[in-house]
């Protein structure tokens, strides 16, 4: 994934990259497979889809510099201010970041400096920041009911850290979820919440895959 002029080609590798990490998971739910194969999946697959939408997040908020064309075919615009990607990090990092502006207002900003892509909040405020055209579709993206964007990055910390305090952290939240106490978080995201089809996890899948589409509409 890379910043782009037609949302249509970003959208397209984030829904490939989806894909790929789906079947590589497919049989996650399956009583045969064994219980440490099971973890290796759900490690990987809660590390990678929360990377991929912090990618995904990031470069569509570059894309709009742009001044791209969405799925629907309509140009969307930004402030007369935002020339560069410089401009628009320097926005995102202005509302979500204040301190790293006042240290250094022009640049350069590692990873660590940028906003944390990952989180709705980042990626909304930071295209308001930009005057985006879009920011209704952004808004709206993020307005139905989801919990990946609440519960991903809790699991995915303890998948990258796997301590007893992170543990109790992921497992705490089958409440949410209106299920029984699991003592490991990859139990519990395998459980299917209760009136839905599939698991926690896939359930993740399907929030990630139908955000992206309302934004880049």
């Amino acid at each position: 994934m890379r910043p782009t002029g037609r949302l249509s080609t970003l959208h397209g590798a984030f829904q490939s990259r989806l894909a790929r990490i789906r079947v590589k998971i497919g049989r996650l739910l399956d009583p045969n497979v064994a219980w440490n194969h099971a973890d290796l999946l759900v490690s990987f697959a809660a590390i990678e889809l929360h990377s991929a939408w912090a990618v995904f997040s990031r470069n569509f908020f570059l894309s709009l510099i742009q001044r791209p064309i969405s799925l629907t075919g309509k140009h969307i615009g930004v402030s007369s201010a935002i020339r560069t990607n410089q401009d628009g990090l320097r926005a995102a990092i202005r509302v979500c970041k204040p301190k790293i502006i006042l240290a250094n207002p022009d640049g350069p900003w590692s990873p660590q400096e940028e906003p944390p892509w990952f989180s709705s909040n980042t990626i909304t405020a930071s295209c308001a920041a930009i005057g985006a055209s879009n920011i209704t579709e952004v808004r709206a993206a993020f307005s139905i009911p989801q919990t990946i964007f609440r519960d991903l990055a809790t699991f995915r910390n303890f998948y990258g850290h796997r301590n007893e305090n992170t543990a109790a952290r992921a497992t705490n939240l089958a409440a949410r979820y209106a299920v029984p106490r699991t003592p490991h978080p990859t139990n519990l995201l395998r459980t299917r919440k209760p009136g839905s089809p599939n698991s926690i996890l896939f359930n993740f899948f399907d929030e990630a895959r139908i955000a992206a589409e309302i934004m880049c509409r």
